[in-house]
């Protein structure tokens, strides 16, 4: 879905840039309509007989005032945009129709605090004043429908036509950042004459799109009987796979992840098991925030599938590729050896530091996307049958590993593995009935 968004206005709703496929195409007309604006409030002022405005920049008259009061200037652009979209939304005016625009009082007083500094030079400084004279008896400037049109709307007309038919076809929606433009619009109706398909649609509809989707790209609080755990949103994006430092880590590759996904903040804990499962699992060290270790890869798939059921959502196991791109800290990634940091104490319980025993979970420093003990403490069972080497082919997308196999990738190092094997890139594996105290899981879940 490829959505075209005409600015024409000067604020844009923030959550408009999470929607994907969005192209924003800038018609607003701010600095012709301050230029328009700055000839109509200088025509006729002179000084020694000269047109001030032939020596000066008539848009100076309102881009400077923007400097020193941006809130009144705004209300002066609201009132300008308020006109604009009545001139979109309907057909072209009569020739004595007229729309004014009421230039604030702080406008007023700042042009008169201007002094000429320079009889013979200073078009402005004069300017400024006599304009600010002329607004203190009447701040309402009235301006020609017809000539607003042909100096400001049409520009914009134009403008989109071009893009239009330029990109004739590419797009399948539309919508206006002026939430007043509707679908009766004439604007909208031309722009159904330069492209018949993308359909008119709402900026209502729009933000609220964008802000769910702001909503999904943060991390994702779950419940299940009683017990929370967190996901946490990652980027797509891509990565170098693998290291020179084990024959099965070979060759360094370069993956891309083309969706958004989420991961667990922390393994699966021995009281989200139970409240999924309804028994505790068979573990070797027993603690509620200790991670569920001791579990096969079948048993995980029932987990998986039974914790599923009971949120309506679709969580496994990660891909190999999303748990080290994940592991590396995804697009934030610093590079780290281990997962969060070179230095592997600040980060994981492994054979150096874990007294021979699995610790609560989330008690050492998180990796760049705040996700934790995903080196060391326990092994992390990953959804891919294990290859003794990775595809020569790169780059590579979204892979799932081997088609077939004996054994199950798991990820991560544990409790009693030496520095070695809690490096992001090592790998190991076993069937997928294997249980051992040092090893465990992690949830993915779909963006």
């Amino acid at each position: 879905m490829k959505t075209l968004c005409i600015r024409i206005t000067s604020v844009l709703p923030p959550s408009l840039t999470e929607i994907d496929g969005l192209t924003v195409l800038d018609c607003r007309q701010e600095d012709t309509f301050c230029n328009y604006l700055g000839y109509e409030l200088a025509d006729g002022i002179k000084m020694n007989n000269v047109l001030c405005y032939q020596y000066m920049e008539p848009k100076e008259l309102l881009l400077d005032f923007a400097d020193k009061n941006p809130e009144a200037y705004q209300n002066i652009l609201f009132q300008w945009e308020a006109i604009q979209k009545q001139l979109l939304d309907k057909n072209p005016a009569s020739e004595n129709e007229a729309m004014e625009i009421v230039m604030p009082q702080e406008y007023v007083e700042w042009l008169c605090k201007h002094t000429c500094t320079d009889r013979y030079r200073d078009y402005k400084g004069y300017a400024c004043r006599q304009i600010g004279e002329r607004l203190k008896v009447d701040n309402k400037l009235k301006f020609r429908v017809k000539e607003l049109q042909e100096e400001l709307i049409q520009p914009i007309e134009f403008k989109l036509k071009s893009f239009l038919q330029e990109h004739k076809g590419e797009f399948d929606r539309f919508a206006f950042s002026d939430r007043g433009l509707k679908n009766s619009a004439q604007i909208v109706n031309r722009i159904h004459e330069w492209d018949e398909k993308p359909v008119y649609y709402s900026l209502i509809g729009l933000v609220k799109e964008g802000i769910e989707k702001r909503r999904l790209r943060s991390d994702q609080d779950f419940t299940v009987n009683g017990v929370t755990f967190t996901m946490v949103y990652v980027k797509a994006g891509s990565f170098y796979m693998g290291s020179n430092e084990s024959s099965d880590e070979k060759p360094i590759h370069l993956v891309t992840l083309s969706r958004d996904y989420y991961i667990g903040r922390f393994p699966v804990t021995q009281e989200l098991w139970r409240a999924v499962m309804g028994a505790d699992a068979i573990c070797n060290f027993r603690g509620d925030k200790l991670p569920v270790e001791s579990v096969s890869w079948e048993e995980c798939q029932v987990f998986v599938q039974r914790l599923s059921q009971l949120t309506d959502r679709d969580f496994r196991l990660p891909t190999e590729a999303q748990w080290e791109f994940a592991a590396r800290g995804g697009v934030e990634s610093k590079g780290y050896k281990y997962a969060g940091s070179n230095n592997l104490d600040e980060v994981a319980w492994y054979t150096e530091n874990s007294g021979g025993k699995t610790h609560e979970v989330g008690t050492k420093q998180p990796n760049e996307l705040g996700i934790y003990d995903m080196s060391g403490n326990v092994w992390e069972w990953c959804l891919d049958w294990y290859s003794s080497s990775y595809p020569t082919a790169s780059p590579v997308t979204d892979p799932k590993g081997s088609s077939s196999g004996n054994c199950r990738v798991y990820r991560g190092g544990s409790w009693d593995c030496n520095a070695a094997y809690c490096r992001t890139a090592d790998r190991s594996c076993n069937t997928p009935s294997h249980r051992y105290s040092h090893l465990g899981l992690r949830l993915a879940l779909a963006f």
